[in-house]
């Protein structure tokens, strides 16, 4: 077995849900479908349902099986936005409200409450927006001092 067969066998294994912030964009939704149908996970797509919906259609895919959240209309936003406010004097919840209704920090704050074990992005955001976004909602491991 080589590598990457390794790696899908430990993913199918585990089932962790994966979230998905690009989740407009076609290639991610063809991406979603393929975690789903390989067993590799469970994708979540963040985005507006509708434009999802009409991406899926064109590009052909199925949604089947696959969730759909709208980071801004989550019943979770307003929670997410306390913890994620929590102990930052220069943040307010206001503040993490509209940071939370943008995709990539809706995911991560996902990743940091346990409610994804993982987000995988950069398709349509540039890496260091990926990077800002995963360090403001999850931080970094004990001892690692650099995240990329």
């Amino acid at each position: 077995m080589d590598r990457l067969e390794e790696f899908k066998a430990a993913a199918r294994k585990a089932g962790h849900r994966i979230v998905l912030p690009e989740g407009e964009d076609a290639r991610i939704i063809a991406a979603a479908e393929i975690v789903l149908r390989d067993g590799i996970g469970f994708p979540v797509l963040l985005g507006d349902p509708a434009t999802i919906g009409r991406q899926a259609e064109a590009a052909r895919v199925s949604l089947a099986g696959i969730e759909i959240v709208d980071p801004t209309a989550s019943a979770k936003l307003s929670a997410f936005a306390g913890r994620l406010a929590l102990g930052r004097e220069r943040l307010s919840e206001g503040m993490a409200l509209r940071l939370l209704r943008k995709p990539l920090y809706f995911g991560g704050m996902m990743v940091g409450c346990d409610e994804a074990a993982a987000m995988v992005a950069g398709v349509a955001n540039p890496t260091r927006r990926v990077i800002e976004a995963g360090l403001m909602t999850v931080g970094l491991a004990e001892g690692i001092g650099t995240p990329s």
